[in-house]
């Protein structure tokens, strides 16, 4: 106790502070990543700082910070000297920034994990469009691909069925079906190639 009596208020503080950094920047971490790779490695990181991490060094930065606030107060003896220093505001901030924040990641994790990528690629020399894409609860609607390019369409299916796309090249009228059975929080890409004689190829991907 006496050592502890020696140290600086103010290194309680910043150790507070790293308690509020390590799991904010593991959960914002985590997130982007899987939104960039759609590696499930992430999601399973996210949610040990959700449930492990987080909450543990949540509480050990929280009593940091209290005994760091007693021994500031202790070592100010008048009462109109006692205002907390800068750096115990920005640790406790960043402490209880981690709430909402776990709140975010959770919501747009979810968002991100119950998303559905349908890529068209139009090899053809020729426009395509209009295209829809249906089903599952989704209605999408894009007016041409213009040859030799390739558009992206996000799909987040709120409902049992197949999921077809519509589509018409020099206005003769196709269509193909492009998954025979979708969900609500199904996840996955597709990628729908026309081929230059005008054959969809469909390549799927779930997650």
């Amino acid at each position: 106790m006496n050592i502890l009596s020696r140290i600086s208020p103010r290194i309680y503080f910043y150790l507070a502070l790293v308690c509020g950094l390590i799991p904010l920047s593991c959960g914002f971490g985590s997130l982007v990543l899987y939104t960039a790779t759609r590696n499930d490695f992430w999601i399973q990181t996210g949610i040990a700082t959700l449930c492990i991490i987080g909450p543990a060094l949540l509480l050990v930065g929280l009593t940091t910070w209290g005994f760091g606030l007693w021994r500031l107060c202790r070592n100010m003896p008048r009462p109109r000297s006692r205002p907390t220093t800068p750096s115990a505001g920005v640790s406790i901030l960043i402490l209880l920034l981690n709430l909402p924040a776990g709140a975010i990641c959770v919501n747009v994790g979810m968002f991100e994990a119950t998303r559905y990528n349908v890529c068209i690629h139009n090899q053809t020399p020729q426009r395509i469009g209009p295209i829809r894409i249906y089903g599952g609860g989704c209605d999408q609607t894009i007016a041409a691909i213009q040859p030799h390019s390739k558009t992206l369409l996000n799909l987040w299916f709120k409902q049992d069925g197949e999921l077809r796309m519509d589509y018409a090249i020099e206005e003769r009228h196709q269509s193909c079906l492009i998954e025979g059975y979708v969900t609500s929080q199904w996840s996955g890409q597709t990628d729908v190639f026309i081929t230059r004689d005008q054959i969809p190829s469909i390549i799927s991907t779930p997650d």
